[in-house]
């Protein structure tokens, strides 16, 4: 499992990496603030964020949450913060565990090995889905889903029948629960399924339903190794 730690204290960030390394865990990087944590999500995406509540600057490590949302990059928080507001609003963004300052080894390594126990366990979720006049429950089957369109609060649903649902949750939360190997990011407000690529045309691809959707640069790459394109 591929680490990135987000600490903009260095002695506590100098502590969990030399704890990762005593636990053999590879690390990613190691970043102080918001838009580092970025750069190095880009450069090399983890699978996992140990993310300090109380960045210091304007964006705080529950602003950076939403970003890995919409990368599905799960993420625990690290803090010593009491404040119950805090805790709420922290609480609301999903992640897996929260882990009280200072870290404790024993600590850490249960908290790591049973994340690595859920992403091993393949999982058959229920996503809610919306009509106008009912609510509607339906197992998603991930080869009939062509693509996610995602804004900040809900996701759009593509299917192969040339129709759409509307989640009420974001993008990244949609792809954790589906955890399918086929569906691939090439911009911030787009997923694809692999499986429903037409054609490729330069920085653009066509699926079998709806129009040529944008690869932008900072996920082209990822794309181009996923279809296996030089």
């Amino acid at each position: 499992m591929k680490i990135l730690i987000v600490e903009d204290d260095p002695l506590v960030a100098d502590d969990l990496k030399d704890k990762l390394e005593q636990l053999q865990y590879r690390i990613t990087g190691v970043a102080e603030s918001y838009d580092l944590a970025l750069e190095s999500i880009r450069s090399n995406k983890p699978d996992l964020v140990l993310l300090d509540i109380e960045l210091k600057g304007e964006l705080t490590g529950i602003d950076l949450s939403e970003e890995l949302n919409k990368h599905a990059i799960q993420f625990i928080y690290l803090s010593s913060i009491q404040d119950l507001n805090t805790y709420h609003k922290a609480k609301d963004t999903g992640p897996l565990k929260n882990l009280a300052k200072p870290i404790d080894l024993v600590n850490l390594r249960n908290a790591l090995l049973d994340i690595e126990t859920q992403m091993a366990t393949p999982k058959q979720e229920l996503i809610h889905f919306f009509t106008d006049k009912d609510r509607v429950r339906k197992r998603i089957e991930p080869d009939q889903i062509v693509y996610l369109e995602g804004a900040r609060s809900y996701c759009d649903v593509y299917f192969q029948d040339n129709t759409r649902s509307t989640l009420s949750t974001n993008m990244g939360n949609v792809v954790k629960k589906l955890n399918h190997p086929d569906l691939i990011q090439i911009s911030r407000f787009h997923y694809i399924n692999r499986k429903h690529i037409k054609q490729i045309r330069g920085n653009e691809v066509q699926l079998t339903v709806g129009p040529f959707l944008r690869i932008t640069d900072s996920f082209k790459e990822g794309f181009n190794g996923m279809v296996n394109l030089i």
